[in-house]
């Protein structure tokens, strides 16, 4: 029997997974040391309270990864999702509308999922970022879409995959309009300058003492600066490309021809900036923070998306 099965992230499932879990239980344990290195009566209940909920946060973690990593398997007859918990087999003959682009909540935050409306009212959906070959899924569940409006037998070997166009990675020589703004006096420009100074200092501090504990604190000071960076794209606009850029990483562009976007998706991801999560009609998609961009930028770059008849998921500008 033909099937296409899912295959879990490494970075999004497993190892998020885990980090979440050592930081939860090392938390836990050392509230339970203080308590019981702690002689005075009055704080015992403070501590008990901090066991309680920090055990119910872990518990809470833990059971909500294991429901919605789910293995999938999809066949002729239609999908299998199974977890540690239970297996569930929907047949296509079952399935009202599947939404291959949209969010749905987890662990309270709206994450990219791919949701199966049921016949019977209910819904089932699948996060995104939790499997590696997730362009794979969705082409076929997209083969599947198209072969039921055609009224043709469900065959996913026949997957219909979009071919992409060929396009350069260097900027397109026609005129292109630049929507950015001034990075300098952006927070993540403000924390690129602040820790590079500190960077700066305990390199000084390193050349002249040494010392292992220099060293790490120089790493340490980097880091915020690495990845205030990799916040500060911004992006160019034709009228056959989309093209992104950074302020800092002054080599980097992508670039994109609009015949090939399915939609742009104005997003933010957890305590990121605001940018932009271009999806492809290959089903592949990258977030793009702009730290950089002012509401005006956002909302000239909305209305230019538009005039060149590009789907797009807008915020609450």
């Amino acid at each position: 029997m033909t099937k296409v099965k899912s295959k879990f992230s490494w970075v999004h499932t497993y190892l998020v997974f885990i980090v979440l879990l050592l930081l939860s239980g090392g938390m836990l344990i050392g509230v339970v040391f203080a308590y019981l290195s702690n002689h005075s009566q009055e704080s015992d209940y403070q501590y008990i309270f901090w066991i309680i909920v920090l055990s119910a946060l872990i518990l809470l973690l833990v059971f909500s990864t294991l429901k919605v990593s789910k293995t999938i398997s999809l066949t002729n007859q239609g999908i299998v999702l199974q977890t540690v918990f239970k297996r569930q087999e929907i047949l296509w003959s079952e399935i009202k509308a599947i939404k291959l682009h949209g969010k749905e909540n987890w662990l309270f935050t709206p994450q990219e999922a791919t949701t199966f409306f049921l016949h019977n009212g209910k819904k089932v959906f699948i996060i995104n970022a939790l499997y590696r070959n997730t362009p794979l899924l969705k082409t076929a569940l997209n083969t599947v879409k198209k072969q039921h409006l055609r009224g043709q037998p469900i065959d996913i070997q026949k997957l219909e995959q979009h071919k992409l166009k060929q396009t350069s990675q260097q900027m397109p020589n026609y005129p292109l309009t630049k929507y950015s703004g001034d990075f300098w006096f952006s927070i993540n420009g403000i924390v690129i300058v602040l820790f590079t100074s500190m960077t700066l200092f305990w390199l000084i501090v390193l050349l002249i003492t040494g010392g292992i504990g220099t060293s790490i604190f120089m790493s340490l000071s980097f880091l915020p600066a690495v990845l205030s960076a990799r916040q500060l794209n911004y992006f160019y606009l034709g009228r056959y490309h989309l093209v992104v850029r950074n302020h800092v990483w002054r080599p980097y562009i992508k670039v994109y021809h609009l015949e090939d976007i399915e939609e742009v998706v104005f997003d933010s991801v957890g305590e990121s900036s605001d940018g932009i999560r271009i999806i492809t009609k290959d089903f592949k998609a990258a977030f793009f923070p702009a730290g950089s961009l002012r509401e005006k930028n956002w909302i000239e770059l909305v209305k230019a998306l538009r005039k060149r008849k590009i789907k797009i998921r807008p915020k609450n500008f």
